[in-house]
């Protein structure tokens, strides 16, 4: 899309602020970019430098994994969402490509079974969806890749992997620059209501002073939304649950990797290959705010069990990150609040994989209440 056809279309739409630019605020000004909308995005750190390491939100420290064909479930909101993502996911890949660095999903997915209740699940799953590109292979090249006490086969998933995170983040945002979306390095502290009714719904104020009014703000803001939306009246509990993941380097210089899938997921732990004989751990999931050291030392210790090649390696880099899950209901949340006032928050496990589904959710929410 040029930008002019987004000028022109914006003309004729109405204007929307998202408040945040993690993966839920990108894709969601993305998405709605598309259809036409005027967007405005407003975070603190939307101009900053990406750090993994030291990372500004959950989406710049995350592995990217895109784990939608082989969840446990095959019915409800999750399912039907981690379908609609997953084929949003494979245009839009092929849409930011035309522009510079190609960026793709890995594939494939690879599960190991842990004992024979999911050996058995796995194999079951293979069969009732072997139209979505998922098998079940009894015997399987695991060579210098894991040691399998049992003989156990593999789930294999040709459509899931693993998208890089930091270049998505990047591809998204120049995509936004180049339809001159406005984007606001600034911390939002209050949310009025305009009390004009012949004019913009709300006025939202920034830390430095400063204001605008917009007729829809959409909130993408993680643990950050809870004291925006109070001072409106309205209550939503999410609760910190915190990452590790590690990158580590294996010292052995016989060991060749050929073939490595998007990921390899062992017990639930997810193992990406990076390059050469470096690789991406991760990650824990942890209550609270505070990293464990207990937790990284569990993870890696299961590392060492259930693998060949791991079992000498240096750590590289380490590093954790917070994120938001809703406390009593299902993630992610997705609230529409009031008229003009959208909540797309509590990401916390899959927020990359299902973030296209919940554009499309918000875009359709500011749909039904257009003023237009």
């Amino acid at each position: 899309m040029s930008t002019k056809q987004i000028k022109d279309q914006n003309e004729l739409k109405e204007s929307t602020t998202i408040i945040g630019c993690g993966i839920a605020g990108l894709t969601t000004a993305f998405y709605l970019a598309k259809k036409g909308h005027q967007i405005t995005v407003i975070d603190p750190t939307i101009n900053n430098d990406i750090d993994p390491q030291i990372p500004s939100n959950a989406t710049e420290a995350s592995l990217g994994v895109l784990m939608g064909y082989v969840s446990r479930k095959s019915s409800g909101r999750g399912w039907k969402m981690k379908m609609k993502s997953m084929k949003i996911w494979e245009e839009w890949t092929e849409e930011l490509s035309n522009n510079g660095k190609e960026i793709k999903i890995k594939k494939p997915l690879i599960k190991i079974p842990k004992n024979d209740k999911e050996n058995e699940f796995m194999m079951h799953i293979a069969k009732e969806r072997k139209d979505l590109g998922i098998k079940y292979e009894k015997i399987y090249n695991t060579k210098n890749l894991i040691s399998m006490k049992n003989s156990y086969g593999v789930l294999i998933s040709n459509k899931d992997g693993r998208i890089d995170p930091i270049l998505l983040i990047e591809k998204l945002k120049n995509a936004l620059k180049s339809w001159k979306i406005a984007m606001i390095q600034q911390s939002v502290i209050q949310l009025k209501r305009n009390l004009n009714s012949k004019e913009k719904r709300w006025i939202i104020i920034m830390a430095n002073g400063t204001y605008i009014a917009q007729d829809n703000i959409v909130i993408c803001g993680a643990l950050g939304s809870i004291n925006l939306v109070k001072p409106l009246g309205h209550t939503i509990s999410l609760e910190p649950i915190l990452g590790q993941a590690v990158e580590i380097a294996i010292k052995s210089e016989d060991v060749i990797i050929n073939n490595w899938p998007g990921i390899l997921s062992i017990n639930g732990l997810n193992i990406i290959h990076k390059y050469k004989n470096t690789f991406l751990i991760g990650a824990t999931i942890e209550p609270g705010v505070k990293a464990s050291i207990q937790e990284k030392i569990s993870m890696l210790n299961s590392l060492k069990k259930d693998s060949t090649i791991f079992k000498d390696y240096v750590i590289k880099k380490e590093w954790h990150y917070l994120r938001a899950r809703p406390i009593n209901e299902p993630a992610p949340l997705l609230k529409n609040l009031e008229k003009g006032l959208i909540i797309n928050s509590g990401h916390y496990r899959n927020g990359i994989l299902l973030a296209p589904a919940c554009a499309e959710w918000t875009w359709k929410e500011l749909c039904k209440q257009s003023i237009h």
